[in-house]
């Protein structure tokens, strides 16, 4: 619950944020709205973001990441690119007693995918007349294919030694497959007049691993892992 609250606050955080910088932003006129803009090129992104850990875990703290990134624009709603993350993925067992021998597992991960975003402006060609429009025709959703790095470290309760299965695996590589919902929103005249985006994105990424953080609870688990990312990037295009 507390994990739910912590990223239910920072969205609403974000959603305010971004409304005050579109409704800051003067409406262009239908004739010039898209004149002169940058439509398609080069993007080089990083930026900053909040993770949460889906596996064995009563409770997944939020922890930080960070995000960078390539993407190549062939219009407004569709890129393809290249991400990378470095950040931390970690559970807790916070039941008393402890139900897990692992009473917390710690994921200093590194990750890289590939992935196409597609925006709503392929489906849904209106015409934008100002800058929230924009933002709502640019909505995209996205998938990806790539490989995450562990570097786990575990607390551990002694006193159910007896109960942990097999051996853990602290580090190795996963195949991941990214989810991705988001926006791109201009901020015109900075840097020039079409040079900078800012891009929220949320991401649901599948983990297909049985040790995603780092053991396996019974024999008989098939567990496999996910992790939400949360994440905020400024964008300059070429």
């Amino acid at each position: 619950m507390k994990c739910i609250t912590n990223y239910l606050f920072s969205l609403s955080v974000s959603v305010i944020t971004f409304s005050s910088i579109l409704l800051s932003t003067p409406a262009y006129s239908q004739i010039d709205f898209f004149y002169g803009k940058n439509t398609h090129g080069l993007r080089i992104g990083g930026g900053v973001g909040t993770t949460s850990l889906i596996t064995h875990y009563s409770n997944s703290p939020v922890q930080l990441t960070t995000v960078g990134s390539i993407d190549y624009n062939f219009n407004p709603y569709l890129s393809i690119g290249v991400e990378g993350q470095y950040g931390t993925l970690k559970g807790v067992d916070t039941y008393n007693p402890h139900h897990l021998y692992y009473t917390s597992s710690t994921n200093k991960y590194r990750s890289v995918n590939f992935n196409v975003k597609v925006g709503l402006g392929l489906i849904d060609d209106f015409y934008p007349e100002n800058g929230f429009q924009d933002a709502v025709k640019r909505l995209y959703i996205g998938v990806g294919y790539g490989t995450l790095k562990n570097k786990i470290t575990f607390t551990t309760d002694p006193s159910l030694a007896q109960y942990a299965y097999g051996t853990p695996q602290t580090y190795g590589y996963v195949p991941i497959v990214p989810f991705n919902l988001g926006t791109f929103i201009d901020l015109p005249n900075f840097l020039g007049y079409d040079r900078v985006e800012i891009n929220p994105n949320y991401q649901f990424t599948y983990m297909n691993s049985m040790y995603s953080d780092g053991f396996i609870s019974s024999a008989n688990s098939h567990l496999k892992g996910f992790y939400n990312e949360f994440s905020l990037s400024v964008k300059f295009k070429f």
